[in-house]
């Protein structure tokens, strides 16, 4: 009687901990932490019965950690980082294709022909002007990337490295757009002149423009929103010829620990419910019809530029490179 009332204990306390353990959902994510805690908010409603532990990390880093742990993933999935930092992932095996429930809603242009992932919303460069410093120093107000590279901004200027940061990724293709190949990197080197610091973060240009540290700071509409609608003066432009963008998706890990846990998320993750959430803070989210924030520039003022993102994929890795070769201290 004894031995069954113990196998009995020890088989609840075993189901006890899978349920634990499948509950559990490990998730890596490039989102700025302001997005990650409004957007959990909703997730953790949605899903009241998952443990979500969310590890924030820039989108070089996550790419660079999920690889080093490919043999071992300690991630069940990725969520809103660069999508095209996630097709080398793809090509590489360490993401599983998965097609959630709402797959449909979702245009063919911001998701993976093959289900490796599936873009939730748009990040969009733009510039950050403190404009206090500006008028103190007799500058003119800068509307186009040529501006940037006046002498007249020597050392002013602070942008993200793109070896680390989407952000400064989504800056440096945008110029190689605009300009082309060889212009674009001649534009770099006369910009590159005037930068004083390049960051990690994508949003640390933003908050460097808003305190005085940096007159221009290259970064994102929301970072620049954020730090203008807090009383700081700064002012949000986009170069007239036009700004570039990412798309930040999601995925999933290849032998992640908990996969079940982790569909149930990406389900959400792509819903109407988490649509309206990112709504709140971003210029531009992947499933038609959802309004976005007043406080934010509208996606129609914004002269975006054309973007391959297959193409933008398939030579990062080079650009990234070529970059690192020629612009970093």
């Amino acid at each position: 009687m004894l031995r069954q009332l113990f196998g009995v204990l020890v088989l609840g306390v075993f189901l006890a901990v899978s349920a634990q353990a499948s509950n559990r959902v490990v998730v890596y994510s490039a989102l700025e932490n302001e997005e990650i805690e409004a957007y959990m908010r909703a997730a953790r409603a949605a899903l009241p019965d998952l443990d979500i532990q969310v590890l924030r990390i820039s989108t070089g880093a996550l790419a660079a950690r999920v690889k080093a742990e490919s043999r071992s993933p300690q991630a069940d999935l990725i969520w809103g980082t660069a999508a095209t930092a996630l097709d080398p992932l793809a090509k590489e095996g360490i993401l599983e294709p998965y097609r959630p429930r709402d797959a449909r809603r979702i245009p063919a242009r911001f998701k993976s022909d093959q289900d490796f992932w599936y873009g939730m919303t748009m990040y969009i460069g733009g510039v950050a002007i403190n404009t206090r410093e500006l008028h103190d120093l007799k500058l003119p107000l800068p509307t186009s990337w040529k501006d940037l590279t006046d002498p007249r901004y020597r050392g002013l200027v602070v942008m993200p490295n793109p070896a680390e940061s989407g952000t400064g990724f989504v800056h440096v293709n945008s110029w190689l757009s605009i300009f082309g190949e060889k212009e674009g990197w001649e534009y770099m080197e006369q910009l590159n002149s005037n930068v004083r610091q390049y960051t990690s973060s994508g949003s640390a240009p933003a908050r460097l423009a808003g305190s005085g540290e940096a007159v221009v700071g290259l970064s994102l509409v929301l970072s620049i929103q954020s730090q203008a609608n807090q009383g700081f003066p700064v002012q949000l432009i986009f170069p007239k010829e036009g700004v570039g963008y990412e798309l930040e998706a999601n995925a999933l890990v290849k032998g992640g620990p908990n996969p079940a846990a982790a569909k149930r998320f990406l389900d959400w993750a792509i819903s109407e419910n988490a649509m309206k959430s990112y709504a709140v803070m971003k210029a531009g989210v992947t499933m038609e019809g959802i309004a976005t924030s007043e406080k934010l520039p509208q996606l129609g003022d914004i002269p975006l530029i054309s973007m391959d993102f297959n193409k933008v994929g398939e030579t990062k890795d080079a650009v990234v490179r070529e970059w690192t070769k020629r612009f970093a201290r």
